[in-house]
């Protein structure tokens, strides 16, 4: 069975990918609500654009990738903020007996805050339901973040090689190369608006998620990054 494991997708924060949200025949239709502005606890504001997919008079959640959680393993990644303050992120999930412990821990400025959550594995709305209300915890914010490209290829079934692509009124993914980041194999990509480079990262295929990315304000300086410095499945 293939995994579809993510850390990273809430639908309170779908960023820039979330707008690309994959609808289905019959009706259903993908709509953008207003505006909302984030702040995490570093002082940085984010403004995102959920997406709500109707059926019917039903709402539902966005169609947002992965969150199974349904092996033990063990991700740690450098982060920058958007100040330049230098940080880490440690993601480690354990699963035993049906359940998966996530344990995630931020530390900036050297001060560590760590949210420990145990759900159902394979069970994408209750690690949602678990996470949404820490989003702007410094672990949480930036790992929540990173979901934004992973959601496009995910959703819209881009294929994972050199040169593939998604275009939209929202933005254009394009994948431009190989690497290995953190000892995973990954396709590096763009997201850019309009010609404007939003974001580049590496995403790795096995994964289904960003071993790296870097995102940047519309002149070019950098926002803020994410980089994997090592992963384990244990």
């Amino acid at each position: 069975m293939q995994r579809t494991l993510a850390l990273i997708a809430v639908a309170l924060i779908v960023g820039l990918a979330g707008c690309s949200g994959g609808g289905s025949a019959g009706g259903n239709g993908d709509t953008t609500g207003g505006d909302v502005q984030t702040t995490a606890d570093n002082g940085e504001a984010t403004t995102t654009r959920p997406v709500v997919t109707t059926a019917a008079s039903d709402e539902q959640r966005p169609e947002i990738a992965m969150f199974q959680f349904d092996r033990s393993e063990h991700y740690e990644y450098d982060v920058v903020y958007v100040d330049g303050v230098a940080g880490t992120t440690v993601v480690d999930v354990d699963v035993a007996g049906g359940e998966a412990t996530i344990n995630v821990t931020g530390v900036i400025r050297g001060e560590p805050e760590s949210n420990v959550y145990t759900v159902p594995t394979n069970d994408p709305d209750a690690v949602v339901d678990a996470m949404e209300d820490d989003i702007r915890q410094p672990g949480l914010f930036h790992v929540l973040q990173a979901q934004d490209v992973s959601g496009i290829f995910v959703e819209q079934g881009i294929t994972y090689e050199v040169g593939a692509e998604y275009r939209s009124f929202m933005g254009n993914v394009t994948v431009m190369g190989t690497n290995t980041i953190g000892g995973v194999d990954c396709l590096s990509y763009e997201y850019e608006i309009e010609g404007t480079i939003l974001e580049r990262g590496c995403l790795s295929p096995e994964l289904e998620l960003p071993v790296s990315w870097t995102k940047y304000f519309s002149d070019g300086t950098v926002r803020t990054s994410f980089t994997l410095v090592s992963y384990a499945d244990r």
